[in-house]
């Protein structure tokens, strides 16, 4: 691969409790972008596997076919979740859950969200999925502050509204 190349992987076919079939809707095949450690990290996966025809299951079990949900969530997704700190059940609503959070966390655009969780609609993105971290609440509430409690000669307003030598907005 070439220094700035787009890396990403493409959905070919969906898999829901052991049946394979089209991809559940039209924005499901888009590709889906890699960042490049994670792109090298599947390429050497494949590098390990029998099963490297461009038809083949990147993810193939010992027979070749998907492995199941099931398999998948307690070989691989509970254990990682329990690594990674993350509270809940650890099923796969958790690790999209957890997705659209850090996405949220770090400022990702909701149209973004929104695209790269796959979801036909930005409201499920933002009604269903993505919540408010508990510091971007304290900093939303601490810029409030700064806004309406300025600063006097004493420091930050920080006693009762009451108090005599606090200056306020009202």
């Amino acid at each position: 691969m070439r220094s700035g190349e787009a890396l990403a992987i493409l959905i070919r076919r969906g898999l829901v409790h052991g049946r394979v079939g089209e991809t559940e809707t039209e924005g499901s095949s888009r590709p889906i972008p890699l960042d490049p450690s994670l792109a090298a990290e599947i390429l050497a996966h494949r590098e390990q596997s029998v099963y490297v025809q461009p038809i083949d299951y990147l993810f193939a079990g010992d027979s070749g076919k998907p492995r199941w949900q099931e398999t998948i969530l307690t070989d691989h997704v509970k254990p990682a979740a329990v690594l990674a700190k993350i509270a809940g059940k650890g099923g796969w609503h958790t690790l999209r859950h957890s997705y659209s959070i850090l996405l949220r966390a770090l400022g990702t655009d909701v149209k973004v969200q929104q695209e790269l969780l796959r979801h036909a609609d930005v409201a499920t993105t933002l009604n269903i999925y993505t919540h408010a971290v508990s510091e971007q609440k304290r900093e939303a509430v601490s810029k409030i502050a700064r806004l309406l409690l300025p600063q006097n000669a004493e420091g930050p307003c920080d006693r009762p509204l009451a108090a005599p030598t606090c200056t306020r907005l009202m």
